[in-house]
């Protein structure tokens, strides 16, 4: 077993072993100190297919109920970076570019809304070499302790104007919450 595959193992083995249960609700990006950002989804049913939770930084995704973690067309996911000072949305936004320009040059990027503590943009892929075309529309939002993302990503064509209002809307609409006090 690969040394980068044995922590997760481990993981999943004390999950069967003990029992796992989330205190966040179904597809939330868990933060820190009990801080989360919760997800606005769209009438269909989603699926939590990957939450995983480290020191200072967490990933979530979901896929509609008839996809999976591997064959998916549809995703909404995201993350969050711990900072112990200065929480900055549009320093994430731009590690997000920088990262998609060393891998596909010819993207296109849009910025839909810019604030020191709440950002929109948006980016699309085609015939870029070992990446299927797609559509990623992902906010930023600065939290207490770190900055959240929330992304809508779609494989194939370039969204219509509707299905992208929709989804900027939907984006928009997730909440920073706090974990109730025991």
């Amino acid at each position: 077993m690969p040394t980068r595959a044995l922590p997760l193992a481990l993981l999943l083995f004390a999950c069967v072993a003990v029992g796992c249960s989330s205190k966040y609700p179904p597809g939330a990006i868990v933060g820190a100190s009990g801080e989360y950002l919760k997800p606005k989804f769209d009438e269909r049913e989603w699926k939590t297919v990957n939450q995983r939770e480290a020191k200072n930084v967490s990933v979530t995704e979901n896929v509609p109920k008839n996809q999976s973690r591997n064959k998916w067309i549809e995703s909404i996911g995201g993350g969050f970076r711990s900072y112990a000072a200065n929480a900055d949305v549009g320093v994430e936004a731009q590690k997000l570019r920088e990262g998609l320009t060393d891998r596909c040059p010819a993207h296109q990027w849009f910025v839909h809304r810019n604030s020191p503590a709440d950002t929109v943009v948006e980016w699309r892929i085609e015939k870029c070499e070992g990446h299927p075309d797609q559509t990623e529309i992902r906010r930023y939002l600065a939290g207490r302790t770190g900055v959240y993302s929330i992304a809508y990503v779609k494989k194939g064509p370039p969204l219509e104007w509707a299905e992208r209002q929709r989804w900027i809307t939907l984006l928009s609409q997730a909440t920073l919450e706090d974990l109730p006090q025991k």
